[in-house]
């Protein structure tokens, strides 16, 4: 049977029920007998294990002397600028003396 959570919204009173998914959801407070009693969502991890999920089977495997996506980066933005100071440097005109020679 799943567990569900309420809260009052009045008393901020805060309750997990075991119930059947066939059962109808609480609306009366224990705590202050108010109506405005909810169902609440809450966050559940989930923990995938064994073989068969996508995540065990190929997500987090990594391949002897590969590189990692940060490495790839830094050497891709290195060789960029290598690049650029070559350009640079191919495109600046040789200086002239004074007199024009």
């Amino acid at each position: 049977m799943p567990i569900y959570c309420y809260k009052c919204f009045d008393c901020n009173h805060y309750q997990e029920n075991k119930q059947s998914m066939d059962d109808d959801a609480l609306t009366i407070c224990p705590e202050c007998k108010g109506d405005n009693f909810k169902r609440v969502i809450r966050n559940v991890g989930v923990i995938f294990k064994g073989s068969g999920f996508h995540i065990n089977d190929y997500g987090r495997k990594s391949k002897v002397g590969s590189t990692t996506p940060a490495k790839k980066e830094e050497s891709k933005t290195e060789e960029k600028t290598e690049k650029s100071k070559e350009k640079i440097s191919e495109s600046k005109p040789d200086k002239k003396n004074k007199d024009g020679k």
